[in-house]
This record gives structure tokens, C-alpha cells and sequence, in this order.
């Protein structure tokens, strides 16, 4: 930059309509997928700026708008990493050019997009591509294609609401939060439509059903207090393989993954049972299964002899119908067995259970241990 040079900085979400219209132009004829926030632009009709966001160019890919682009306004406000994944970061908005080459700021899409770095390795983009087409599959996310600049790849997709199941849980652990045996029973059954709406039902495997890729929804009350589930959400579609694939790689998290697996067999619907049974156990104050080693076998053999130790601990009568009580510790167990072939073909054979619980719950249970937020959330 010369010296003397002005350099005007832009806000992409407080735009005049001057600079709203010379934005436009730009963009309109810009060929960089990437505009950072940290490099000075210039086009004939307009001085030197600078954006207060960098922005991601991305095809559109409905056919309503074949042929459109849109540009994501990027925050640096990161929500998520692990694995592959450098981090998830929040998406401030869209940009659209309309037909009047004006800018249409879109606020109302909540997205957010997620950095991998270094696709020029061996098997990263590829990796980055089959996570797209398996998470397209799944349908819930809207994801869009990856978009590829220079080592780097951005992939943008719906933000889903909620808390980490994670953390819910943990909050039950440590005893910052209290659910109701009926919230317990819709969170339940909201876990379970959700593997089988959003993974079994589009032919897919997910292979790493654990608590940190399952959001959580909750509706509150006037008081704060939790009444309702809104909304279960399956993330991380990275290690899923579709259903008629055949894989025998042992995919997954030591903590959750299934015996099966680990023992280079082929994940099927059954596998991602296993996992999702240890979360609902928590969830009904059974002790988690303690893990003090990273040792596959020593895992195994604590899985093994696991049975959902002191389930309904400080729970009281839970239903006042043991017959309640013990349908529940045995559908767990049947999610849970070792050997792959006696657990369940289906969902469709565990959700009856619940839903059969739900329908006799007495009102009087609907409030026992009345629900509250977290503390500090």
C-alpha cells in the first residue's frame, strides 16, 4: 500500500446504500472464492476498502438459483473442533446480489462453517468430500459443498440449537441440573427418533454415536425451568458409511465404540446402539461406565461385565410401577449386549417401550424433581 493511501473499511452487515452498491459490483465480478478481511481491495469505481469480516463465495445449489452464488459473512466466534475439523465457527449472515445488483443481507439462516486444514495431505480432501456426500445424505444439516482455497477447505451447513447432550449429561453427574421422569422420557425418545429419522431411516451407519455429537434443544418455562424438548440433533457425519457399505475399519470412540468393531467386523445399525445405550444410562443416573485407560482390550472387558450400575440412583420410586423400571433397565441392556446379534434389529423395537412408559406416566410424575436450568447457563 502507498503511502498516504486511505483505506475505508467496511462493515458487510452496516452497509450505506452506496456502499452497499458498490459492494455489490465487486462482488458480483470478483473471482476469489475467499475474501479475507485482512487484504486490501480496489475495483475502478471504488477506492481502496477493507471488510470488517472475511466472506466465503459458495455456488447456490437449488435450482431455483442454478447458476447465483451467495457469500457467508464470517466470524471468528468458534463453537466446535476435533479430529480433521481445525474449528466451527459462527456464520454472521448471507449476502445475496439481487436482480438490482444490490446486496441482500440474509439473517435469518443460522449457519455456521467448518475449517479443515492441510487438504493437500494424503486422503484429507477426500475425507472432507465423503463427509459431504454422507451428511447431504442424512438431510437434517443443509450442508453445502466444500469450498477448496489454496491447502485449505470451508464447508458451510445449518447451525443446529442447543447443549451438547455432553454437557447435559455432565450437569446431571455433578448435580447442576434436574429433569423431571417425564423430560427424561421425551429426551429419550427424542434421542431415539433421532438416530432412526436422521441416520438408520437414510441408510446410513453413523459408527461414532457418543454424547459430544448429539445436540440437545430444550424449551423452558416462564421461570426458567426445562418443560419440553424441542429438538435432537445427530452431528458429525465424518466416519458414517452408508448402509450397503462394506467396511470393516474400526471407526469410532474407545469410550462408545462397539465390541463388534474393534474386533474388525462390519458396523451395522446394531453398532451405533451400543453407544447411544451407555448416554441413555447416564441419563437415568445409571454410573457411567469408568474408564481409566485408553487400552482398547481393558475397555472391552469393562464393557463386557457392564450392566448399568445403581440405575435410578436417588430417583426414589421412579414410576411407582417396577414393571416401568424394569422395562427400561432391560431395553438398555438389550441395546448394550456385548454380542452383537442379541441386541435389537431396529429402533422399532425399543421405541414402543418408551412410548409405552410415556402414555401410563401418572401426572404426579411429570413434576417429581422439578427441572431447573444449570447453574451459570
Amino acid at each position: 500500500m502507498s503511502s498516504g493511501r486511505i483505506v475505508k473499511m467496511l462493515d458487510p452487515l452496516n452497509l450505506t446504500p452506496e456502499e452497499n452498491s458498490q459492494l455489490a459490483s465487486f462482488l458480483k465480478n470478483t473471482k476469489d472464492d475467499f475474501i479475507s478481511n485482512t487484504q486490501v481491495y480496489s475495483t475502478p469505481s471504488f477506492e481502496a476498502f477493507q471488510l470488517k469480516y472475511s466472506l466465503l463465495k459458495r455456488a447456490c445449489v437449488s435450482k431455483k438459483n442454478e447458476g447465483q452464488h451467495r457469500f457467508e459473512i464470517l466470524t471468528r466466534d468458534r463453537i466446535g473442533e476435533g479430529g480433521m475439523c481445525t474449528g466451527v465457527y459462527k456464520i454472521a449472515s448471507t449476502i445475496a446480489i439481487e436482480s438490482s445488483n444490490a446486496l441482500k443481507i440474509k439473517k435469518n439462516k443460522p449457519r455456521v462453517v467448518k475449517y479443515v486444514n492441510n487438504c493437500s495431505r494424503q486422503g484429507v480432501k477426500e475425507f472432507v468430500l465423503r463427509e459431504f456426500d454422507l451428511t447431504k445424505q442424512a438431510g437434517h444439516m443443509h450442508i453445502k459443498p466444500p469450498v477448496f482455497f489454496g491447502r485449505d477447505s470451508l464447508t458451510v451447513m445449518r447451525r443446529q440449537p442447543g447443549r451438547e447432550l455432553f454437557d447435559i449429561l455432565k450437569d446431571l453427574i455433578e448435580g447442576r441440573l434436574r429433569l423431571s421422569i417425564d423430560i427424561r422420557l421425551k429426551l429419550t425418545l427424542a434421542l431415539l427418533h433421532a438416530m432412526k429419522n436422521q441416520v438408520h431411516d437414510r441408510l446410513l451407519v453413523h459408527r461414532d454415536i457418543k454424547p459430544e455429537n448429539i445436540l440437545v434443544d430444550f424449551s423452558y418455562d416462564a421461570a426458567g425451568n426445562i418443560n419440553g424438548v424441542n429438538a435432537v440433533n445427530i452431528l458429525d457425519f465424518g466416519l458414517s458409511k452408508r448402509t450397503e457399505e462394506k467396511s470393516t475399519e474400526a471407526y469410532g470412540s474407545p469410550h462408545y465404540v462397539a465390541p463388534e468393531v474393534v474386533d474388525g467386523k462390519e458396523a451395522d445399525a446394531r453398532s451405533d446402539f451400543f453407544g447411544l445405550s451407555l448416554a441413555l444410562g447416564i441419563l437415568w443416573n445409571a454410573l457411567p461406565c469408568a474408564h481409566q485407560t485408553n487400552n482398547l482390550d481393558d475397555i472391552l472387558a469393562m464393557q463386557k461385565s457392564y450392566n448399568f450400575p445403581d440405575l435410578f440412583r436417588g430417583m426414589g420410586e421412579v414410576f411407582g410401577n417396577l414393571e416401568h423400571e424394569r422395562s427400561i433397565r432391560d431395553t438398555l441392556l438389550t441395546m448394550h449386549q456385548y454380542e452383537r446379534e442379541q441386541r435389537p434389529q431396529s429402533l422399532d423395537k425399543i421405541i414402543p417401550v418408551f412410548e409405552k412408559i410415556a402414555d401410563e406416566l401418572p401426572e404426579a410424575q411429570k413434576i417429581v424433581a422439578g427441572t431447573i436450568r444449570p447453574i451459570g447457563f
